[in-house]
């Protein structure tokens, strides 16, 4: 459908999160002839700038859903989640796409665009990195924090690359977007508490794929194309292996840098990418790049300059006679994973959160291997007690700062402190950050109290500050 058609439909946005409100104020932009927000939620929980804007821009906030007229175009928020009863009817009965769709349809400019389940973040945030260090204006939006519909709007970024990460939940309702690079990381078990299959999950990840061009670039977990070989046969294709990608690009990672069709002088441990997943990560990120520049003079400044992303296996600076690391993006039993192999002295682990019905067998292997100390939080700690107990110690608390506590007393010949909770965080936090501000500050207020620290351990001034690296 293209957009002079679209124009003559209203259209029905469905939550008023940053999302949903950048969609409708973008439809109301655009001119089409009626524009209306549901969200269920009591009025006085909503965001009330937006309620407000909204008022003032003509869009008409509803809190039930109204009986559909067959050509309303409904523009569904990332959030919400449409298996539900009440959509039904409406998934019946109306055109619905996602809001990455309808905001991909006004997009101007250079796309790229990035999938998978772990790594996704640091892929987005390197490339628009990279291509801004070589002064090419980029911006990581999507799933990365700033919503599509939001970029779209703001005129500064009409041509700059729009390097998109894309969740499942933003691909489910998608059919007509076509990035001139797509990149997939590795697919492994998450959202399983929106997703009625590991195969479901799966099967939105590869709707971008699905719906791709002939003449897109596409870069792939080499896991990817032998798990579905119709993909296999695609005529630009560059598939990525542990060390090494092949295909369209040529690189391998070496310990002095990348050679390949990029020859990269690097000292790993001056970067922040020098975890072996992290290097991996720069294969996607550097193959993308080739892709769409054959000339980069300035390749290794950039890469030095990279800082990572927050909360993403981050110290976390106090002066302890131990380390404390902040992973509070970890919010897949992968992820956690990455982090107990990047990371192999003796420690404590804190982990839990919100649960998504993926597996912990993994992660159980490796702490009952290493017998690695486990202090579980949140809304998962009794299912994880239940798994750990008998292979893995394990303490439990309901709240991050009992468990914050509890890993300090528990400290002995332990080096370090790692918060990867392997959950999301919405049964206590607004959000993996809103979790990560707030266990480094009661990291700074159990140290500063200097109290209940294993007193072996207290060597240092407990009262300086804490910083982020």
């Amino acid at each position: 459908m293209n957009n002079k058609n679209m124009l003559h439909k209203p259209v029905l946005v469905l939550g008023l999160g940053r999302s949903g409100f950048f969609a409708a104020k973008l439809a109301v932009s655009k001119g089409y002839p009626s524009v209306s927000v549901y969200d269920d939620k009591d009025p006085s929980l909503l965001e009330q700038e937006r309620v407000l804007a909204c008022d003032q821009l003509g869009i008409q906030l509803i809190h039930s859903l109204p009986i559909m007229k067959e050509h309303t175009l409904v523009v569904a928020s990332p959030g919400v989640n449409l298996h539900e009863e009440r959509f039904k009817k409406l998934m019946g009965e109306c055109q619905v796409i996602s809001e990455i769709e309808f905001a991909w349809k006004w997009m101007k400019g250079h796309s790229i665009a990035v999938t998978g389940t772990n790594g996704k973040s640091t892929v987005t945030a390197l490339l628009a990195h990279l291509f801004n260090h070589d002064h090419v204006s980029a911006v990581a939006c999507g799933n990365f924090g700033t919503p599509l519909s939001e970029v779209v709007l703001d005129q500064q970024h009409e041509q700059a690359v729009k390097v998109v990460e894309l969740s499942s939940f933003q691909l489910q309702y998608t059919d007509g977007i076509h990035p001139l690079i797509s990149l997939c990381l590795e697919i492994t078990q998450d959202h399983l508490d929106r997703h009625p299959s590991y195969l479901d999950y799966q099967d939105a990840k590869l709707r971008l794929f699905r719906m791709n061009s002939h003449q897109s670039h596409w870069i792939l977990h080499d896991s990817i194309p032998r798990l579905h070989p119709d993909l296999s046969f695609h005529s630009h294709l560059t598939r990525v292996s542990k060390d090494e990608c092949v295909g369209e690009v040529h690189l391998r990672i070496q310990e002095d840098g990348v050679r390949g069709d990029f020859n990269i002088d690097l000292n790993w441990n001056r970067t922040a990418l020098s975890q072996p997943h992290n290097r991996h990560n720069c294969l996607f990120a550097l193959s993308a790049i080739l892709l769409s520049k054959k000339k980069f003079p300035s390749i290794e400044e950039a890469m030095y300059s990279f800082r990572g992303l927050p909360y993403r296996q981050e110290k976390v600076e106090v002066n302890l006679p131990f380390k404390v690391i902040n992973d509070s993006k970890s919010t897949t039993p992968d992820s956690t994973v990455k982090a107990l192999e990047a990371f192999q002295e003796k420690l404590v682990l804190i982990m839990g959160g919100k649960d998504k019905g993926t597996s912990f067998d993994e992660v159980k292997r490796i702490l009952a291997k290493r017998k690695i100390k486990t202090v579980l939080f949140g809304e998962s700690a009794e299912k994880l007690e239940r798994l750990l107990t008998g292979s893995v110690p394990c303490k439990k608390s309901l709240f991050l700062k009992e468990a914050v506590q509890l890993a300090l007393e528990w400290l002995q010949d332990e080096k370090l402190i790692l918060f990867s909770p392997g959950c999301v965080s919405f049964d206590h936090f607004k959000s993996y950050a809103d979790r990560g501000e707030n266990f480094n500050r009661m990291i700074l207020e159990l140290s500063n109290k200097g109290g209940r620290v294993c007193k072996s351990r207290l060597k240092g001034d407990l009262n300086s500050g804490v910083r982020i690296q």
